[in-house]
């Protein structure tokens, strides 16, 4: 189901964003799914690039699980930086969508 919704936020982030989208990743706890990426980027550059940043949307997922914010259920995240914009769909505790 989620690989679902990341296709069609896919499709729609290349409707909306067209050639300045560069990746969209599906992650679990030990693999990455490169659902999308840019024809000038090197897909293992980029996936060499992202592991290390991915255990800490992990821990940023589990936010919730151990009560550290009382808002219910973590739907979404934006990390905004000088050269892109990141967002992060937790799925329940170690997957997501980035």
């Amino acid at each position: 189901m989620y690989k679902d919704n990341a296709k069609e936020l896919v499709s729609f982030l290349e409707q909306r964003v067209g050639g300045s989208l560069r990746a969209v990743a599906f992650y679990s706890s030990d693999t990455i799914e490169l659902l999308h990426l840019r024809d000038d980027l090197d897909r293992e550059r980029i996936r060499r690039s992202v592991e290390p940043g991915l255990e800490i949307l992990r821990q940023e997922s589990q936010l919730e699980g151990i009560g550290a914010l009382p808002f219910e259920d973590l739907n979404a995240t934006v990390h905004l930086f000088g050269q892109g914009v990141l967002l992060h769909f937790p799925q329940g505790w170690i997957t997501a969508l980035s």
